[in-house]
């Protein structure tokens, strides 16, 4: 997999939008209580943040599976997110939400 969100200015994003991380989840089967608006960051086991996800209700993330514009921006459940990839070889999901 390789990172295709730019950290230094997402992150910027996020704190000016009033986000913090609340925490982190090692296995898909921990994502629970998350709440619409809520951000979700993969991060590799480098600690590399890869891609980001958006919480449309506390089912439903709204993502885009790949950088080139022949891959749809997509709304699914949680568990069906292909970056959870991440979590298989080490990594964690970071939670972000608005304080």
């Amino acid at each position: 997999m390789t990172q295709w969100l730019h950290p230094a200015p997402f992150f910027r994003l996020l704190a000016g939008q009033g986000y913090a991380k609340a925490t982190d989840f090692r296995n898909i089967s921990e994502v629970v209580a998350v709440r619409p608006s809520d951000v979700l960051v993969w991060y590799t086991k480098d600690a590399v943040a890869v891609p980001a996800a958006f919480a449309v209700t506390d089912a439903l993330i709204f993502q885009k599976n790949a950088q080139g514009w022949d891959h749809p921006w997509q709304v699914l459940p949680m568990r069906d997110v292909g970056y959870n990839e991440c979590l298989l070889s080490g990594g964690h999901i970071a939670l972000y939400r608005r304080g």
